[in-house]
């Protein structure tokens, strides 16, 4: 049996003030006013090779910035764009007074699909996962690779009930959509914990992370395939806000794909 390691949330070392960041930025912005000023070439070609550099160096910006925010094998978001969109949302949270939920999630017995299949399967199980997902979350959510058989979804502005139904819809997309190998398929699994961020809450992110993360080894813990949620911060737990009900009535209303890129 695959013992479940305890995974570590470090933080990259990065800020959003990260000297690399700021450098890639302003030249993409002086590219842009250069090209723009440039009508026409300062030297008279009908073919301009200074305007077609600059182009080429605008894309190649373009591809260096999203390289660095995103997982080669999924095309998901990596780790070090989850934590600074988490940064973010929490202080969208603290100003706007609107919850930020967080479902971490996790393949059930990947151990197991590499040793029986080969890695190769495992990194289809992998791509299959983050297709599912990508088509399973909302337009506003950010689907994100942690790292291994570790994947996250930052909800922006969502309450703990419409995120645990969206992990549960995820869950529910796994169990209905097997992944195809040679003639047959294989049944992946994950187990999900899921955890909102108040307003008024005094956490830190770790803690948060923690939080959520033990909700994670609850739903192992339980059998896996299955998704565990903080308990409602109320006097009824049963009780869901007029926006809640808006909110849930909304994600019913748009049903995912369930079909796999």
């Amino acid at each position: 049996m695959h013992i479940h390691t305890k995974r570590s949330f470090a933080e990259p070392h990065i800020s959003l003030n990260n000297p690399p960041t700021v450098t890639i930025r302003t030249l993409l912005i002086a590219l842009r006013l250069r090209t723009r000023a440039m009508t026409q070439c300062p030297v008279g070609e009908p073919q301009c090779p200074v305007i077609d550099r600059l182009e080429a160096l605008e894309a190649q910006i373009h591809e260096l910035t999203a390289q660095t925010r995103t997982d080669n094998l999924t095309q998901l978001f990596n780790q070090r764009h989850l934590m600074i969109c988490l940064h973010q949302e929490i202080e969208r949270t603290q100003r706007t007074q609107l919850p930020t939920s967080l479902i971490l999630l996790d393949i059930d017995h990947f151990k197991s699909i590499n040793d029986t299949h080969g890695h190769t399967v495992g990194d289809q199980a992998l791509v299959h996962l983050a297709n599912l997902l990508r088509n399973a979350v909302r337009k506003l959510d950010i689907p994100c690779r942690q790292g291994g058989e570790e994947f996250a979804v930052i909800l922006p502005s969502t309450p703990i009930l419409v995120a645990k139904q969206i992990a549960e819809r995820v869950r529910l997309a796994l169990v209905e959509n097997p992944l195809p190998l040679n003639g047959s398929s294989l049944e992946v699994r994950a187990s999900f914990g899921v955890s909102s961020f108040p307003h008024n809450s005094s956490k830190s992110l770790a803690q948060w992370l923690e939080e959520t993360d033990q909700l994670l080894y609850a739903a192992k813990r339980a059998g896996r395939n299955c998704v565990k949620s903080a308990v409602l911060s109320t006097s009824n737990p049963s009780a869901v806000s007029l926006e809640e009900k808006a909110l849930l009535a909304q994600a019913d209303a748009t049903p995912p794909s369930n079909q796999v890129e």
